[in-house]
């Protein structure tokens, strides 16, 4: 989490009508753009500034393991752009 990640880029996949999802033949890591809720009370995702790791609300992109986002889709707090 610390050093920029390599990567390859496969594909680009934009949802319709921001009606985000994942379908299970998306596996690997994803750019996306996440809002967290200010009422969120447990902030469980790791956002990069300034080379520190940081758990805030607001609207942030960054890269994650698909599995990872599938759990994030289930709390009600976490709204994928």
């Amino acid at each position: 989490m610390l050093k920029v990640m390599p990567f390859k880029f496969i594909k680009s996949y934009i949802p319709d009508n921001n009606n985000w999802s994942l379908n299970d033949s998306i596996f690997g890591f994803a750019k996306v753009r996440i809002t967290i809720s200010p009422n969120c009370k447990r902030i469980l995702l790791p956002q990069r500034i300034n080379d520190k790791i940081v758990y805030k609300s607001g609207t942030f992109e960054g890269i994650y393991f698909t599995e990872e986002l599938r759990l994030y889709l289930k709390i009600p707090y976490y709204k994928f752009i």
